[in-house]
């Protein structure tokens, strides 16, 4: 049932558990499974209080017992657990091996809600129930033959506590929505590795559960949650559209919000917003739609008193100023960035002291929780610069040890200050050149130091600090190539165009295929007015089917894109659209071998197939980006037609554009 709380109250609930219950209210295993599903439902003081009479009905049933400690824990006593729990690993060689895997369940979860966290004691003992869990039924997984009886011994719920606990790892994950809301500055990378695998882990679990049951829209959701969070957004929204499109549901209206708002499309995301709540009213009451629909008000009306209202009804609703377990649980990061954001919309409001209090709030409730405390810090250092006090906000940051997780979120911001308001260029590489010093290995630094020296217009400086960060990043690995690519893009600020070119010749010769690195290199030949060598290398990464030669038809074309991906077919439709500006930047285009307009006609043809691709396995989203990109080929051929005196040409393409852009206000003034 997915704990449906209409089918576990409506049908199984009322009518089969309390029904074997008043028929043999003498069996525990009975009264164990009724305490089960009010746990399910929410209800923990009912199970609790279910569980204590099966107990005293048969006090060694092991259901009675495990059920006890799952109620504790999510009732917060977590003393009692724990103590429960040492009796249970004392007498575990006396339980059933069926037990094995709660009790592993069991470990993970009082491990997470100790202060401080155990988190790899916690990835420890998931693993632990993992294995025992499916090592123990493989012929379940394997093959499913007796519907319900293998739907039984799958144990769907189990295996969604299971993947629950390991998603508790995206709170260790730079979060796309958190970036997108509070931190600005972060670049989306991962804390800890572990949490990582721990997070992808659950999303296995979670995808295995939702192909054997496909009615657990649940456990779909949760996977969207996952890629949304650690800043998969083009993948989170693939999969909410494929998998659940049809579904008329509130969750995931409110997800694909989220996603719009972490694009950076709020009125998309206010679409998402209305239709969830068309889908279930109840949905208003959910603190993270509250906190969405904050964020969307300050984001399209930047009414942040109107914000201040919702948040401050977020902050009392349960779960969020204390943590609770059960139905009613959200996830820290979440807790916390209502919390940051209720401070910066006080703070937007010139309400500083309100702000303050906010922050000083959330900085005693959080005191335990390492993981959102010290973007705390960030958010107090930020309402610390809105007062024009940057002696505190610099005090602040410089409190975030280098062994936390947002450091160097904090230097970021150090740096910012330091640029934007201190207006001192030396302070703010300093920051960077700090960063290379405490771990000269380390090449991501380095490319930072590089990144901020371009930005003051220093690139001698930024040449050096990025060929480092191109010595120490690993062998074969992609940041290499766009390392390279920096580097000649600082040599080329320098107008040290021989170099620039050695070093993309240099960056090539082990990179061979590297079409971002190739378009780069013609581009240089193209401003040294070597078209021919730009052509050169330009026609190098083409696939057989954008190769542009005369006697090709449109269905030849067709056929050899099939084999191409449809990375690659993007990939071509560029190279060609650059080819055909060098070609046509030349004097003596009509003199080239390779015809401008024939190349413009192949993009297009091109592109009608990842057109066709798209709308069968992507976003409506991304089918209307392709379908501008394809407008756009359409009026380049229309006015290098034009300019031709080919007037019935121009003509047919103008209105191709417009059939795939019709709000094209500029191409509807070409057309007239």
């Amino acid at each position: 049932a997915g704990r449906s709380h209409h089918t576990l109250l409506e049908f199984i609930v009322d009518k089969f558990s309390s029904r074997a219950v008043s028929l043999d209210p003498h069996r525990a295993i009975y009264m164990a499974e009724l305490g089960r599903q009010q746990r399910m439902l929410g209800q923990v003081n009912k199970a609790i209080d279910t569980y204590r009479e099966a107990g005293d009905l048969d006090p060694s049933c092991e259901e009675v017992v495990l059920g006890q400690v799952f109620c504790q824990l999510d009732a917060g006593q977590i003393e009692d657990a724990e103590s429960q729990l040492d009796f249970l690993s004392a007498i575990g060689d006396t339980m059933s091996t069926n037990v094995l895997p709660c009790l592993c369940l069991l470990r993970a979860m009082l491990s997470w809600r100790l202060k401080p966290r155990d988190v790899h004691g916690h990835i420890s003992a998931l693993n632990d129930a993992d294995r025992a869990h499916f090592q123990s039924k493989p012929q379940v997984i394997a093959d499913i033959t007796q519907v319900l009886d293998s739907y039984a011994r799958l144990d769907p719920d189990f295996i969604m506590g299971l993947a629950r606990q390991y998603l508790e790892h995206l709170a260790l994950i730079k979060s796309s929505f958190q970036m997108s809301s509070d931190d600005d500055y972060e670049d989306n990378e991962i804390i800890d590795s572990d949490s990582l695998t721990a997070v992808r882990r659950g999303c296995e679990i979670l995808e295995r559960i939702g192909l054997k049951i496909p009615g657990m829209l649940c456990a779909r959701l949760l996977v969207v949650d996952a890629k949304l969070c650690t800043g998969d957004t083009d993948g989170a929204q693939r999969y909410l559209e494929a998998t659940c499109g049809a579904e008329q549901c509130a969750t995931a209206q409110l997800l694909l919000a989220r996603i719009w708002l972490a694009k950076a499309q709020p009125m998309a995301a206010a679409s998402a917003i209305e239709r969830s709540i068309a889908c279930d009213f109840r949905i208003r009451e959910n603190p993270i739609f509250i906190l969405v629909k904050a964020q969307l008000i300050c984001r399209i009306d930047g009414n942040h008193t109107e914000a201040i209202d919702l948040l401050s009804t977020a902050i009392r609703k349960p779960g969020v100023r204390e943590e609770e377990f059960g139905n009613t649980y959200i996830r820290v990061t979440d807790r916390a960035s209502i919390f940051i954001a209720l401070a910066k919309s006080q703070a937007n409001c010139k309400c500083f002291e309100e702000a303050q209090s906010t922050l000083a709030e959330a900085h005693e409730r959080f005191r335990d929780e390492s993981i959102v405390i010290t973007r705390l810090l960030l958010a107090s250092a930020e309402l610390a610069v809105a007062q024009n006090d940057l002696e505190s906000a610099l005090r602040l940051l410089d409190q975030v040890d280098t062994e936390e997780s947002s450091f160097l979120d904090a230097q970021k911001l150090k740096a910012q200050l330091c640029l934007k308001y201190i207006r001192d260029k030396q302070q703010y590489t300093q920051v960077y050149q700090n960063l290379v010093n405490q771990n000269p290995q380390d090449f991501s630094h380095h490319e930072r130091l590089g990144d901020a020296l371009m930005r003051i217009q220093a690139p001698e400086a930024a040449v050096n600090a990025y060929e480092s960060a191109h010595e120490l990043a690993p062998r074969g690995a992609q940041k290499k190539t766009k390392l390279a690519a920096k580097v000649g893009k600082a040599l080329l600020a320098t107008h040290d165009y021989g170099r620039a070119t050695d070093s993309y010749i240099q960056a090539l010769q082990s990179n061979s295929g590297e079409i971002e690195l190739r378009r780069d290199l013609a581009n240089l030949f193209a401003k040294l007015r070597n078209p021919d060598a730009a052509i050169q290398v330009l026609t190098y990464t083409l696939s057989p089917a954008a190769t542009v030669q005369h006697d090709q038809d449109e269905d030849n074309i067709i056929q050899l894109a099939a084999s191409s991906s449809l990375d690659q077919l993007i990939a071509d439709v560029q190279t060609l659209l650059l080819l055909a500006d060098i070609l046509l930047s030349t004097e003596n285009a009509s003199e080239s071998p390779i015809d401008p307009m024939m190349t413009l006609q192949r993009a297009l043809i091109l592109q009608r197939i990842i057109l066709d691709k798209v709308r069968q396995t992507h976003s409506s989203a991304d089918v209307s980006e392709q379908r501008k990109f394809m407008a756009s080929i359409c009026k380049r051929c229309a006015r290098l037609a034009k300019k031709r005196g080919d007037y019935e040409f121009a003509l047919d393409n103008f209105q191709a554009a417009l059939q795939h852009d019709a709000i094209d206000a500029p191409g509807q003034v070409e057309l007239a």
